[in-house]
């Protein structure tokens, strides 16, 4: 395996906080992260690429939108104002606050590490807030900009858990929990998304299962009592390809037309695409989708649900396109199941 490759492999996770203050901070969650075997992403490592003729901070916001995880590290600066979003009406915005929109704007996962000490002082902040003249008077000894205060009420806010740390061993310790319970989360997704499907593929074949006995019953029931021999073998496909089709597939009715002409175009798409199908072997599921999707896009039908087992019958869609009275007769049957199809 190549370097890109494995690099590719790699989650990549932005470290964002004040720098000078926080910089040994940053250094060993670099190291941490590093032995997790994962990719760190701070702007003092070079990772980020800077444009020519742009503010710096800009090329960072875009570095998080594409990291798939973040770092949050609140200390006591609240850091340098943003090119962005600043301007004489609004309150000041710091780099870190904008990289936290960033990543929150882009469904990032964020882990918020707060210092204790000031979110000791963010607490006492919290129960003044209503009155701003105390407030502003205060003279806070872990926090240089009450912005700070109002940075956490945002994540805050947004509902969004945040930790208070004093070491970076407080910091290390709760990130291997958390990604620790990510993994076992992520496993048993897999897990139920694979049981899941399996469920599907036995309540599908059972259905077909069922569906094809009863239609044979039926068919013998017929047959006994009116004696029409000739036609058991046509009648069994009928109801065989229409039950089918109403089993596997849903269609996003059409207003422009009738029902009469949504279920014919409906089933000249898909004889015209099973025309295709039936020429290809080991179609994947994709390839099937899609040769399904555009003959019936041809038509101006759009499906909104399709079983892959349907593409067992091709040999049925073909035996139909070249009878007039099966086609005719199949057409009858799903337009019996209309609303079952839209």
């Amino acid at each position: 395996m190549n370097d890109k490759v494995k690099k590719k492999m790699k989650p990549r996770i932005f470290i964002s906080s004040t720098f000078y203050d926080l910089k040994y901070i940053r250094e060993e969650l670099m190291r941490f992260i590093v032995s997790k075997n994962y990719e760190p992403i701070l702007f003092e490592n070079g990772n980020i690429g800077y444009t020519p003729n742009r503010a710096l901070d800009i090329s960072c916001y875009e570095a998080m939108k594409n990291s798939d995880m973040a770092i949050l590290i609140i200390g006591g600066k609240y850091g340098s104002p943003s090119t962005t979003d600043n301007n004489e009406f609004e309150e000041y915005v710091s780099v870190t606050r904008k990289e936290f929109r960033s990543a929150n704007e882009s469904k990032i996962p964020i882990y918020t590490f707060v210092d204790s000490k000031v979110f000791t002082e963010y607490e006492l902040y919290e129960r003044n807030i209503n009155e701003s003249e105390a407030i502003l008077n205060i003279k806070f000894n872990n926090a240089d900009n009450i912005n700070i205060f109002k940075f956490i009420n945002e994540i805050k806010i947004l509902g969004l858990p945040m930790f208070q740390f004093l070491t970076i061993n407080d910091i290390e310790h709760i990130l291997n929990e958390q990604w620790a319970d990510l993994m076992k989360k992520y496993l048993t997704q897999l897990r139920e998304q694979k049981t899941a499907e399996t469920l599907q593929d036995i309540l599908e074949k059972l259905e077909n299962t069922i569906g094809g006995i009863d239609n044979k019953v039926t068919l013998v029931s017929n047959k006994l009592y009116d004696g029409k021999h000739d036609d058991f073998d046509n009648e069994l496909t009928v109801l065989t390809l229409s039950n089918r089709i109403k089993a596997n597939i849903r269609i996003f009715e059409n207003k422009s037309y009738s029902k009469e002409e949504n279920i014919k175009m409906l089933f000249d798409a898909l004889i015209y695409a099973f025309s295709f199908i039936s020429k290809v072997k080991d179609i994947s599921s994709k390839e099937f989708s899609d040769i399904i999707d555009n003959s019936l896009k041809h038509k101006n039908i759009q499906f909104c649900n399709l079983n892959h087992d349907l593409r067992r019958n091709a040999d049925l869609f073909n035996a139909v396109a070249n009878n007039t009275k099966l086609y005719n007769d199949v057409l009858s049957k799903l337009m019996e199941n209309y609303d079952v199809l839209v």
